[in-house]
This record gives structure tokens, sequence and C-alpha cells, in this order.
């Protein structure tokens, strides 16, 4: 298992409450039981990628309906599409870009759309008088922040060294 793997895993059980120390180094999806079924739900809802990677690799594969939308033959439904998701790293990993993508554009969104709410609330001569404020306390902050490590640096240099 690489290092990443064994972090996986590990997070796995801790989130599952399974003592580590009686856990094997293991694909999760390669085993059986109650333990192994808990470990691979935190490990699906933790690192969705990873855990098809090891489903893969146990051999576990599509539904056989799941196979018939990849190949035309049938509609992709919510259920074909997670079952796709669990056995297809590539797909898993193309999805949870995407949905991160949509968050991120949503929240632009929201952003944008309080800042017109705040525009229209105070009209646009106070608003660009907060924005020019705004960005000076930004600016104030950046350079306070550099004056202190700058003296910071002095102040460990003027004593003999570095801590």
């Amino acid at each position: 298992m690489t290092p990443e793997e064994i972090k996986v895993l590990r997070d796995a059980c801790i989130a599952a409450r399974i003592d580590p120390t009686k856990v094997s180094a293991e694909n999760p999806f390669a085993r059986t039981g109650k333990t192994a079924e808990f470990i691979q739900a935190m490990v699906q809802e933790g690192d969705p990628v990873q855990a098809a990677r090891w489903r893969k690799a146990a051999g576990k594969t599509i539904n056989l309906e799941t196979a018939a939308m990849l190949a035309g033959e049938a509609e992709a439904t919510k259920e074909t599409l997670t079952d796709l998701f669990h056995h297809d790293p590539d797909f898993a990993g193309d999805m949870l870009k995407q949905v991160g993508e949509e968050e991120a554009t949503r929240a632009k969104r929201l952003e944008e759309a309080a800042e017109q709410m705040h525009r229209a609330r105070v009209g646009d001569r106070q608003y660009k008088i907060s924005q020019e404020r705004d960005a000076l306390i930004a600016q104030r902050k950046e350079q306070a922040r550099l004056e202190l490590k700058e003296r910071s640096a002095d102040r460990q240099f003027a004593t003999g060294g570095w801590s």
C-alpha cells in the first residue's frame, strides 16, 4: 500500500470507530464481513476515487444495467450512474471535479448577488466608498504583516540566530 492508501484506510477505520491495530494494511474491498462493510462505507464517504480503485482491484465490476448503459442499450439512471461512480475511478474523479467547479460557481454567484444587494441598499456612491475602504484596510493589513515579519527577522538576526 502507498502512504496515501494507508492514510485513507486509517482515516476510514477511525471514522468507523474501528481500532486500526486490528485491521490489516490491505484492500478493504477484498474483505467481507461487518467490519469490512463499515470500513468500505467510510472509505466511500472519505475518498470515493480510492474506493473505486480498491473495488476495481478487488475484482468488483459494474452491474449488467450499467454495462448496458455504457453500451448504449439502456438509459442512464441514478442507479447506473451511482454504480459507475462506485466502480470507475476516472468517472468518480471527473464527477467530483465537476461538483467542485459547480460549487465554486455557485459560491461566486452568491457573492455577486450579495454584493449587488449591498450596492442597491446603500447606493452607488456609498458602495464605492465602502469598496475603497475595504481595499485600503486589506492593504494596511498586508503592510503590517510584512513589517511584523521584517521586525521578527531583524530581531532574530540581532540575537544571534534563528530558533
